[in-house]
């Protein structure tokens, strides 16, 4: 049931999500307030998955390859979890809700930048597992 192909296409990408969130969990723990390190990992882990769902749709090929718009519910889907996303994150009724605290400009444009990165290496590891694999189409 579990071949190695799908081992590693789970704990690798697991593992490396947990490595970056935790890092950047610890760093903002100790530079900022607990608070601070709460909220930017709950948006950053949300991102990443919101990315990571769309390097998923396949095992093989790029998402470039693929294109990023072929699946539209799933885009629809994606741009709804965003708008939430972005309320929660914004509008301090349900900000509060969540205990999240208001961020920098500069902490913002890490939610997006560390979350793309990943899914640009995840994206490619992809290919890569693919082809040590031997997958074919």
């Amino acid at each position: 049931f579990f071949t190695p192909f799908l081992i590693y296409r789970i704990m690798v990408p697991a593992i490396l999500k947990s490595i970056v969130i935790l890092t950047i969990f610890i760093i903002f723990e100790f530079n900022y307030s607990h608070k601070e390190a709460m909220t930017i990992s709950f948006i950053m882990l949300s991102f990443i998955e919101l990315l990571f769902a769309q390097v998923m749709r396949s095992d093989k090929k790029l998402v470039k390859d693929i294109g990023l718009f072929s699946n539209k519910p799933m885009i629809i889907g994606t741009i709804l979890t965003i708008g939430l996303q972005l309320m929660v994150i914004f509008i301090p009724f349900f900000r509060n809700i969540f205990s999240l605290v208001k961020l920098t400009t500069f902490e913002y444009l890490l939610c997006l930048i560390v979350p793309i990165a990943f899914a640009i290496v995840s994206d490619f590891n992809k290919v890569l597992i693919a082809k040590y694999f031997k997958m074919t189409n």
